[in-house]
């Protein structure tokens, strides 16, 4: 019968990728142990603790995750060329408290070693299935690594053309002398090409075109950026030029421009497209000016580093005849030139507050009123038992008036303790006007109605 080959979770491992999920923590994979088996194979079980006979140890390189089958993680370990001599039938995975997790039983392998006539490194492939890979994370010594040696020969390739290029991308230094027309050479340059750079030094100031003749490859001229053949060269300062194939051009010359001198305060200077300028703008500093209504300020040309132009206060050239009294509380105004708070109100001003709305009313609250004699003002022997309606204002109405239009029509009327109460049922000409004693203190009044009415209007004065 075929020996069939799995890796199983253990329960150990079951456990602590269970308590991860729900504390949220993680399983940190250490290192992985190979056995063989004890001398031949076996099926491994999930109580297992260890190999059955351990041949070799070492750290875990590698955890990751399967692009295909997200709930498996591949863990991998490297035996090196230099370990062997034994033969490989299980293998299996521990965490950083030294429990085993995972265990696998493989094809039976030989780990050769220099002396058995060959040797190779070994790669070993632990895949176990996990509900959240989330929780899995590798802990290993990071000063041990493992390479194949032909991954390190690809390395060394690699690295050798990374420092061919840097070579070739440096710029060789060229100490030149002469003035002008400067003459230099290096050995690091074979020949003149498009592309070709270096640092130029030179041993006296220019004061004029400049050129270089580099390893007698012919006069060149120095230009910048924009086209322009440097003049000013400076001695002993490192300029970097590349060959454009018919000049040398300065790099780092910077943005150049159309900067003219008018345009640059005194005391300072810059490079423009012709070389360095000179500023001529003269520093107006921050004048403060005070303007009348209508008044103008002239701005000579020049450099401004900030200033305050101020208005005179418009009220104060305007005469006027307000008086506290007359400007509404909480309000200010500008009388000839002095600030006015106002102490006037609604009231003072001859006027009265007035509210009015529509009110929503399910349930109506029943009081007890004194009825009043309208003739005389006096109140009589008897009292009925009202609707009242409360209203939610910002001042005592004085006088108040509220409605209804519904089955049946009524209407009050307030005015300071008395209050009028008519009703009017059209369908039924069951009619009555009433008269009663109210609080002129609140905003409450009675209404002679059915309890058809649900809506009302309401309009109160007050002051």
């Amino acid at each position: 019968m075929a020996e069939k080959f799995y890796s199983i979770l253990t329960n150990i491992g079951k456990a602590k990728v269970a308590n991860s999920i729900g504390l949220g923590t993680k399983v940190n994979f250490s290192k992985m142990k190979v056995g063989d088996g004890g001398g031949s194979y076996y099926e491994p079980t999930e109580s297992q603790t260890d190999l059955k006979n351990v041949v070799w140890e070492g750290n875990i390189n590698h955890v990751t995750v399967d692009e295909e089958n997200p709930n498996w993680i591949h863990i991998e370990v490297m035996i090196p060329s230099t370990v062997g001599g034994f033969t490989i039938r299980e293998y299996g995975a521990f965490d950083d408290e030294n429990n085993l997790i995972g265990i696998c039983k493989c094809a039976e392998t030989y780990k050769p070693v220099i002396a058995d006539g060959s040797t190779k490194e070994l790669l070993l492939d632990l895949i176990l299935c996990v509900v959240n890979t989330d929780t899995v994370e590798l802990k290993v010594d990071p000063t041990i690594i493992f390479a194949k040696k032909g991954e390190v020969e690809q390395l060394r390739t690699d690295i050798n053309i990374q420092l061919k290029d840097i070579a070739n991308d440096s710029y060789p230094i060229v100490e030149a002398t002469g003035t002008n027309i400067y003459v230099g050479s290096t050995a690091r340059i074979t020949k003149l090409s498009k592309g070709t750079r270096c640092t130029l030094f030179v041993n006296t100031d220019s004061n004029g075109n400049c050129s270089l003749n580099l390893n007698n490859y012919g006069v060149k001229n120095i230009k910048d950026s924009f086209g322009n053949i440097v003049t000013n060269l400076k001695s002993n300062i490192p300029y970097n030029l590349c060959y454009n194939g018919s000049d040398f051009i300065l790099q780092g010359k910077g943005g150049g421009g159309n900067l003219i001198p008018k345009y640059l305060l005194q005391g300072y200077y810059g490079d423009g497209d012709n070389g360095r300028v000179d500023g001529s703008m003269v520093n107006r500093g921050a004048p403060v000016v005070n303007l009348n209504c209508g008044g103008t300020f002239n701005l000579q040309e020049g450099y401004y580093s900030g200033g305050q132009a101020i208005a005179n206060n418009l009220a104060s050239q305007t005469s006027a005849n307000a008086t506290a009294s007359q400007i509404l509380s909480g309000f200010s105004a500008w009388v000839n030139g002095n600030k006015i708070n106002g102490s006037a109100t609604i009231e003072s001003l001859g006027g009265k507050k007035f509210k009015s709305g529509t009110l929503n009313i399910s349930n109506l609250q029943t009081k007890s009123y004194n009825v009043v004699n309208l003739e005389n003002n006096t109140l009589t022997n008897s009292t009925r038992n009202v609707n009242e309606i409360s209203l939610e204002l910002d001042f005592v109405a004085k006088f108040l008036i509220i409605h209804s239009n519904s089955y049946t029509n009524s209407i009050s009327v307030k005015f300071n303790d008395i209050c009028i109460a008519i009703y009017d049922e059209s369908s039924s000409g069951y009619d009555r006007v009433n008269c009663y004693r109210v609080n002129q203190n609140n905003n409450t009044i009675p209404i002679d109605l059915s309890t058809y009415a649900k809506t009302f209007t309401y309009y109160a004065f007050g002051d």
